[in-house]
């Protein structure tokens, strides 16, 4: 009777001891992965070269885990230190390694702002996007091109209203960039809004982008004042929304008869 007690008393035991078990397992795996981070930040910041694009690699592979020791060595005084950092921020597809990017987007280093919006060309995050629309107007003209890339990768219906805002805040290369990029999109998505805008306000502003994009897009020149474009729209919006019908053939309903 005595073995019996024992042997329940020990199986009673056993999930306990399984429960502990695994928690030692996370805790050793955390540590393990809170020291992975701390030797490959060191690495990044005793190396370059080789050797550092093999750490940059190894945080990134350690994804949202090494985000915060990242961002504090985004303030190294070391410039390959922070550039290795902003590169590793860049290929963790994480919503805190997004947030570090924006945040490098006021760096004083042109390059790290380079690097960090690159590192944000393709994401669709609306958290980061009022900090990509700040980079239209930067000092560097890479930033401010890569930052229209950027903003056309949003959604359509995102991406539409942000470049058409900024035509009239950014400098000419920057809106010849917003214009080719609102040419080639779906004209009955781009004509109306734009159109719109003009509506609302900022007429004298918008009204030589928008110039350039209706030409671009209809080959036709709806003028330079914001009415008189306003005007040309209200009698040819029907025409340039409606899809062309084919002519039908003389005869062509008659066939049954």
């Amino acid at each position: 009777m005595a073995d019996d007690a024992t042997r329940r008393k020990r199986s009673h035991l056993i999930p306990v001891i399984i429960v502990l078990a695994a928690a030692a397992i996370v805790l050793l795996l955390r540590r393990s992965t809170a020291v992975q981070v701390h030797y490959r930040l060191w690495r990044l910041d005793n190396e370059v070269g080789a050797a550092q694009e093999y750490s940059i690699k190894a945080l990134t592979a350690l994804g949202a885990d090494a985000v915060p020791g990242l961002r504090r060595a985004l303030h190294s005084e070391r410039p390959a230190t922070r550039n290795g950092a902003v590169k590793a921020l860049g290929k963790i597809d994480a919503p805190d390694a997004r947030a570090a990017l924006a945040d490098a987007l006021g760096n004083e280093s042109g390059e790290i702002r380079t690097l960090a919006i690159y590192g944000l060309v393709g994401t669709t995050d609306p958290a980061v996007l009022p900090a990509i629309r700040g980079a239209l107007t930067d000092r560097r003209a890479d930033v401010r091109r890569m930052a229209v890339f950027a903003i056309a990768a949003y959604p359509p219906h995102v991406a539409l209203g942000e470049m058409i805002d900024s035509l009239k805040i950014t400098d000419e290369s920057t809106r010849s960039e917003i214009v080719s990029r609102l040419a080639g999109m779906d004209s009955a998505t781009v004509l109306p809004v734009l159109f719109e805008r003009l509506r609302r306000g900022s007429g004298k502003l918008l009204a030589p982008s928008v110039q350039q994009v209706v030409e671009r897009i209809t080959g036709e020149d709806p003028g330079s004042e914001p009415q008189a474009m306003l005007d040309w729209w209200a009698a040819n919006r029907s025409r340039l929304l409606e899809p062309e019908r084919e002519p039908i053939e003389a005869g062509e309903g008659d066939a049954g008869n």
